[in-house]
This record gives structure tokens, sequence and C-alpha cells, in this order.
């Protein structure tokens, strides 16, 4: 792909972008516009690996033009932002019960709940994850009004902390936890398992992908772009879903382990009836928008939305 290291004018990107990329231009004012919104490197580091020429993998497939790329990215935003509304959606829930289960096994006082002794050494960061809470609770400044009033009463709850953290803290406060505060959050899911460690290492999993897309969606990371730090593993999301979903084979060949498709399968798991019907209207409506656009079947479009796999509307309409 050519780097370009010089300044170029509104104008003289619009040049670089037909004549480099092969990027049509419905009209000068559209594409100034376009540009002006979305940015030249954004549109083409974002989408050329997606719609690449096959024979000049430099350059965009024939027909796409500079305006097309600003609504895929428009939709493309939106989508991200229903997406990561549903994952805040399940972070508040898990709070809400991990709050509730700390406060019940471990008492509502620091000096109890925020102790080393009843946890367990989680990826070697029990200590720097206590210290860092405890730091919150007494010195941080970028903390609500209402742990400033605890502050001043000398002891901050559970159910205020817990508040206070982000989803990659509170996943390692949960993660070195003790068993009964685990089975406490876990057993308000429902998990078709016959044991125990199957539902407690779904819920693991499932806990760090959301993690890792929250963070990406966060900060404004293409959807196509963004791979969970954990893995599914089939024998985890095949009690939820029929065949025509996820089987076996599409799995194996990466269908939804890391991906796009894994994120909408954890959340068809985990995000609570009454928010699911409106998040899926809104996941239809903005599929099916994209899909007049470049048809969701066809590999450009499934290669912008993570390696999405074939007939991704039946699919969403079998999760949510």
């Amino acid at each position: 792909m050519p780097n370009h290291a010089n300044f170029l004018g509104w104008e003289e990107q619009l040049h670089e972008l037909q004549k480099t990329y092969n990027l049509q231009i419905e009209s000068k004012e559209s594409a100034l516009a376009t540009l002006k919104k979305y940015a030249f490197h954004s549109l083409v580091q974002g989408y050329l690996p997606s719609l690449k020429d096959p024979k000049q993998p430099t350059r965009f497939m024939p027909g796409i033009s500079i305006e097309t790329l600003g609504v895929i990215q428009m939709l493309e935003n939106r989508l991200s932002s229903e997406l990561l509304q549903a994952i805040i959606s399940i972070e508040k829930n898990m709070k809400a019960l991990f709050q509730q289960a700390i406060s019940k096994e471990l008492g509502t006082k620091e000096s109890d709940y925020l102790r080393p002794d009843p946890y367990l050494s989680w990826k070697t960061q029990r200590q720097q994850t206590l210290a860092l809470f405890l730091e919150k609770t007494k010195k941080s400044q970028q903390v609500s009004s209402d742990l400033h009033r605890h502050r001043q009463t000398g002891n901050v709850p559970p159910w205020v902390l817990v508040n206070e953290i982000s989803f990659g803290q509170f996943m390692h406060w949960y993660m070195m936890s003790p068993l009964p505060v685990k089975r406490l959050v876990v057993a308000d899911f429902t998990m078709p398992f016959t044991e125990e460690r199957q539902r407690l290492d779904c819920f693991k999993e499932a806990l760090g992908f959301l993690v890792s897309f929250r963070n990406g969606l966060a900060h404004g990371t293409l959807i196509g772009q963004i791979r969970s730090k954990a893995s599914l593993h089939y024998e985890q999301i095949q009690p939820f879903y029929e065949e025509s979903v996820i089987n076996l084979e599409e799995f194996t060949e990466g269908h939804g382990k890391r991906d796009f498709f894994g994120l909408l399968l954890v959340i068809g798991i985990f995000l609570k009836q009454s928010e699911r019907q409106i998040f899926k209207d809104q996941l239809l409506n903005l599929l099916a928008i994209l899909d007049t656009l470049i048809p969701l079947n066809q590999m450009a479009m499934r290669q912008i939305l993570g390696n999405a796999p074939l007939n991704l509307l039946e699919r969403v309409e079998k999760i949510l």
C-alpha cells in the first residue's frame, strides 16, 4: 500500500484517491464532504483490505466511490454504537450481581473485602489489583461525588467501588475472586450445562470477549479489525444455538471464535430479554442497509464485518 508522507490539500487528496486507489466520485462536493468527515487515511486503511481489486491489491475494486466508503463508515459507526450499548448493558448487569456477591461473601468494609487473603492469584495480579482499588477508595481524584461522600465516612462499600472501575478492572476482580462469589454471579444467567465448571468457564471466556470488544469499539476501531483476546470454544456455545446458527465446521474455520460474529453469540447469551428486542431491531436495520450497498453474502462485506459467515441476517434472527 503506498505510503503518503507529504501533505496533500483536499482536492489533491481527491485526485490521489481516484488516480492511485481507483475510487470514483459521485460529485466533487459530496466527495469532499466525505473526506472532511472521515479522512483520507481512515477510509483507505480501513476498507482497502476488504474491497481491494483481486488483480491489483493496492487499488479498490471497480465501482467503489468515495461516497460509498463514507456511507459504510457512517453505518459501521452506528453499528458499533449499538454493539457498545449492548455490552454496557451486560456490564452493568454483571457488576450489579458482583457487588451483591462480594458484599454477601466478603463483607462491606474495605478492611474485609479488599484484604488479599480470600483472593486467588490470577495472572499474579492480586496484589496490584487490590492496591489499585484501595488507591481509588483513598486518594484517586477521578471519582464520583458518591465515592467522595463515602470516603469522608472512612469506608467505601463494594457497591460504590464496583461502579467506579473499568470493565477490564472488574474482570480482574471477578477472576481472582473466591468460588462462592463467582457462583453467585453466574447463577443469575441461564446456562444449560450439567457441570458448574462448564458454566464458570463459559462465563470467563465470554467476559474476556466482551472486555476486548468494549475496549476496541470505545476507541473507534473498525469492527472487522477487532479480535478478542479470549477465544470462545465450540462446546461452550453449542448448547445455546442450533447448527443453522453456527456448526462445528464453520467454527473450526474461524467464524465466531474471536470476531464480530462471536460477539453476537455472546450478546445473545447474556443480554437480558428486556433489552434484546430493541437491540435486535436496530442491528437488523443497519445490516439490511449495508446489504443494499454491498450484499452481506459477498466476501467484501463479510470481511468488513470481521469474516462474518453467510446468511448473517437469518442467523441474527435466531441468535436474538
